[in-house]
């Protein structure tokens, strides 16, 4: 194929400074400064000056030329640029590896990487939503410029600068990905409860669950089918890859939120390559570590955009471990078996991902396991590009690693993980019976099967509107980079579970609020202010103990606020975390047994406290706070609360059954009114797995994956103390009045389960 050289001139234009909040909105600038960079001029020069903001767009003009990219051009050959002929917009990309992050030094010493000596650019909001992807390196030190970009519907094009030398552009031969097939079975793509469906059939489960096991986590093979017997033995419980996550103790360590941000999340990557993927690299570090920036930087134009998260590179190891891999399920067992549980690298890590440059031909990944200690982890397999060249391949490269992350973020792949399909691309390993078009198909599907590359356009499917609550499905819209497809149905609902699961990592990946007040001082007030209310009285919260002749934690003390510490956390005697005391239930009623911990449901604690911050007493709003954690997405799991007047004796009374939000560490609530009596109160949680959703029926109602938790407390009246009701008025030695409160607390109908 005969390339045709093009020639770059680029222009700062009267640029737009566009700052965007976590919550997606614009403030636009006009900045003052307009720079002009012709084709003989330094791109990294006019990246460095002093003058230019580091928001600020450069639009690149190419023009047809004939000289090849060592042509020393002079202000000669101006007059001879069509600047109309190329044209797209960039930005200094935020880059995934900072100063911050980690690597080793020539002794094996863990030290930051600092200063970054190369800028990475990327499309502007507007060029990216109208579907262009780029990705260009300006190495400072070299003055040397690389990289690659392909407007929608236009074939690629290399970008390309020697220090001293003039910018060109040259065509791209068209990239041939490998072949990409799916390598799970039909049969192994049954639903995921199924070994629930037959624990409660009463059916025999000690077998091995070949049948099911291989759902829980995707390979993909570029160049040939999997036996399945090339998953190791290991991997018999897979299933846990669909499980919570541990966010208690992970992710401290996040860059401050400003007004520049334009994400709500942070998760911080621990990515370990082998010698491969140096060798592709030069057989260097460096150029390895700037590769792999240049892969999660281009990824985080989706998960910034899409997802709400900036990807951060916390630490890059280069190590032996994976150079004997044979396939991406070896790569997979290694990294578990290296840092999985209480190995887990760093509490700063959310999630771990090997890259091989080993033709190994695909990737695997965990699914919905974001800062879980116990899964979170991922392979990708096959990364050839390189940081020298940027050319195509980097595309590819990006793609694959964006594809397996978002399967830890909770996407499956979008012909079986969603319902309806999301596109019919390889849905019963069938392509659909008609022709897509191009950029048709999203980043989570394999529509590239079914005509090739150009049908995957560089998006997860849809974007949140700008308006309302970002977790409801309603206020997200298809990308604009679809088009009129009538390949993809729905697509936004791929980003939008995504989110939603990182949503629901809390600490783990939230970032902090601008710290601060404001520089402007508060006006003077131009009237009196009201004279201050009255605060309600203080008391410090209560840590319960366990009770032995209740059978479970008692807050004993006389407060607002009770909580039950560590004492509930795990479940039965299941693997991992017995639960302290057993079954911590007031009345013997037992917890099941099956699965692991934090991978299956149990409730963690229970905090009780009065809205109003008085002491617990007849006829005060109690909100009810469970810690549980959440099997799968959460979809069939469900708190029953419940109360008992007397903790010694329980007549359980229904309050109400609540669903999580997500799978993994949730905490869900409720309110309900204390009634009047005089004994030890108690609340119950029933944490139970229900297929068919059923409402509550028992306050016992059993289950291999039920847990059982209540608390007690006690009150005014249990303590024979008097208050004032509300309504009545007392008069106090000073002749001070005072009103009283209410004692006669509602009562509810009563659902006498005492199992």
């Amino acid at each position: 194929m005969i390339f045709q050289n093009l020639s770059i001139a680029i222009v700062l234009a009267t640029t737009y400074l566009t700052i965007v909040n976590a919550q997606g909105d614009s403030d636009n600038t006009i900045a003052s400064i307009v720079r002009t960079v012709k084709p003989w001029d330094d791109i990294a020069s006019a990246i460095d000056s002093d003058a230019v903001d580091a928001k600020a767009t450069f639009t690149i003009s190419a023009s047809h030329m004939d000289f090849g990219q060592d042509a020393i051009l002079s202000p000669d050959v101006e007059a001879s640029i069509d600047e109309s002929t190329f044209s797209f917009d960039v930005n200094v990309a935020t880059p995934a590896v900072t100063a911050d992050t980690l690597i080793r030094d020539e002794e094996g010493n863990l030290v930051r990487m600092g200063e970054l000596a190369y800028s990475l650019l990327v499309p502007s909001s507007t060029d990216r939503e109208s579907g262009t992807m780029a990705l260009i390196s300006v190495d400072h030190k070299t003055g040397e410029t690389n990289g690659i970009v392909q407007k929608k519907g236009s074939k690629a094009m290399h970008i390309h600068q020697s220090k001293g030398r003039s910018i060109v552009a040259e065509e791209e031969a068209e990239f041939v990905p490998p072949a990409w097939a799916c390598t799970v079975a039909e049969e192994h793509e049954e639903d995921p409860l199924r070994h629930r469906h037959l624990e409660e059939d009463g059916h025999d489960h000690d077998h091995d669950h070949h049948d099911h096991n291989h759902h829980h986590h995707h390979e993909h093979d570029h160049d040939h089918g999997l036996d399945g017997n090339d998953l190791p033995g290991s991997f018999e419980n897979l299933r846990k890859s669909l499980r919570g996550a541990d966010v208690s103790k992970i992710g401290k360590r996040r860059q401050l939120q400003d007004a520049n941000v334009g994400y709500s999340y942070q998760v911080d990557v621990y990515i370990e390559f082998d010698q491969k993927l140096v060798d592709n690299n030069g057989g260097t570090l460096e150029k390895a570590y700037a590769y792999i920036n240049s892969l999660v930087t281009m990824a985080n134009q989706i998960y910034e955009y899409e997802v709400d998260t900036h990807l951060h590179v916390f630490q890059m190891e280069q190590t032996g471990r994976y150079n004997n891999i044979k396939s991406a399920s070896d790569g997979l067992k290694i990294v578990r078996d290296t840092w999985g549980g209480n190995k887990w690298s760093n509490p700063n890590v959310d999630l771990h991902h090997v890259l091989s440059g080993k033709d190994l031909g695909g990737g695997i990944a965990y699914v919905g396991v974001l800062c879980n200690k116990n899964y979170g982890f991922g392979v990708s397999t096959s990364i050839k590009g390189s940081y020298t060249t940027m050319s195509a391949g980097v595309t590819w490269d990006a793609m694959v690693f964006t594809h397996e992350i978002g399967h830890n973020f909770n996407s499956g792949h979008t012909f079986n993980g969603y319902s309806p399909a999301v596109d019919p691309c390889m849905y019963e390993s069938e392509c659909p019976d008609y022709t897509l078009e191009d950029d048709s198909a999203t980043l989570m599907s394999y529509c590239h099967m079914c005509g090739g590359f150009r049908k995957v356009e560089y998006t997860f499917g849809g974007e949140y509107k700008g308006n309302g609550n970002k977790s409801q499905l309603s206020n997200w819209k298809q990308s604009n980079k679809l088009g009129n497809t009538k390949t993809s149905t729905d697509p936004q609902r791929v980003p939008h579970k995504m989110r939603q699961h990182v949503s629901t990592r809390g600490d783990c990946v939230a970032l902090p609020p601008p710290a601060g007040p404001t520089s402007e001082p508060t006006p003077a007030p131009t009237k009196p202010p009201s004279p201050p209310t009255t605060p309600p009285p203080t008391f410090e919260p209560e840590v319960a103990e366990y009770d032995e002749d209740l059978g479970g934690p008692k807050c004993s003390s006389l407060t607002s606020h009770c909580k039950s510490g560590n004492l509930l956390e795990g479940r039965g005697t299941f693997s991992g975390k017995p639960e302290s005391n057993t079954p911590n239930s007031m009345d013997g009623c037992v917890d099941g047994n099956g699965g692991a911990y934090e991978d299956d449901e149990s409730i963690e604690a229970i905090e009780l406290k009065t809205l109003s911050g008085n002491r617990f007493q007849a006829g005060e709003e109690v909100q009810i706070s469970v810690k549980v954690y959440a099997w799968g997405n959460g979809a069939k799991d469900h708190l029953d609360l419940w109360y008992a007047e007397d903790a010694s004796d329980p007549e359980w009374e229904f309050i109400a059954t609540k669903q999580p939000s997500g799978g993994g560490l949730n905490t869900i609530t409720a309110t309900y009114e204390l009634p009047d009596s005089k004994k030890v109160q108690a609340v119950r949680g029933i944490f139970r797995y229900s297929q068919s959703g059923a409402a509550a029926s028992s306050a016992c109602p059993g289950g291999s994956w039920t847990d059982v938790d209540a608390i007690s407390i006690v009150t005014v009246e249990s303590e024979g103390l008097e208050e004032p009701s509300d309504g009545e008025t007392t008069v106090d030695g000073e002749g001070n009045t005072e009103k009283k409160k209410r004692r006669d607390g509602k009562k509810r109908k009563k659902k006498k389960n005492k199992d």
